[in-house]
């Protein structure tokens, strides 16, 4: 493999590394009243040159309620977490800033597979 080869590699490489889907999250803080949390993801990330970096802390990222039957009644639940948590988050394709209305919306920003736009899916251990 030549010197080309090598570095479209390691910079395809370093790109997946930090094309973020999904990650287990420490909860920092939860606010009841709006729904959200402050998190931190788990894992580093890892450069090219090999250092590991801590990745920044995610602010206000809301929280997924869940709605049951209960009977023949809906009622719908909301989280409970508290700092110490782990948890999973999903990170959206796109900014999630104007679609949180619940309309179909442009999402305005160029924003993709960002921390900031992730969503607290549920509890990963008690």
């Amino acid at each position: 493999m030549g010197d080309f080869d090598k570095a479209l590699d390691a910079m395809i490489n370093e790109s997946l590394l930090n094309l973020h889907t999904a990650l287990p999250c420490i909860v920092i803080s939860f606010d009841p009243v709006g729904m959200t949390c402050d998190l931190q993801p788990v894992f580093k990330q890892k450069h090219n040159d090999g250092s590991l970096v801590t990745p920044s802390s995610v602010i206000k990222a809301p929280c997924v309620w869940q709605r049951f039957l209960i009977g023949e009644e809906e009622k719908d639940f909301k989280p409970v977490y508290v700092a110490g948590d782990l948890v999973l988050a999903i990170i959206a394709e796109r900014a999630i800033d104007h679609a949180l209305s619940g309309v179909v919306a442009d999402p305005k920003f160029n924003r993709h597979h960002e921390l900031q736009d992730a969503i607290v899916v549920g509890r990963l251990s008690g």
